[in-house]
């Protein structure tokens, strides 16, 4: 992604194997009830992961009254540096 990029989970679900997935600068929107599952990941190097621990790429996360993200399976990792 990058800065003018925008992501709008509205009651998905995402799935991921162990390549994992990471997303960093941009928007992530959450609405509704959205679920993760990172099947099959056992390492954070296999994650889902938000942010890479680099403030420059920090992911702008904004979640909409109700919303949320549920980790069905696997590892998540929020590793943005700014909250």
């Amino acid at each position: 992604m990058d800065d003018s990029s925008i992501l709008y989970l509205n009651g998905c679900t995402i799935r991921t194997t162990t390549t994992g997935m990471q997303l960093t600068t941009g928007t992530l929107v959450v609405n509704g009830q959205n679920h993760v599952y990172n099947d099959g990941a056992v390492s954070l190097s296999q994650a889902f992961i938000l942010g890479n621990g680099n403030p420059a790429n920090d992911l702008d996360i904004e979640i909409l009254p109700g919303a949320s993200i549920s980790l069905e399976s696997g590892k998540l990792l929020y590793a943005n540096v700014n909250l």
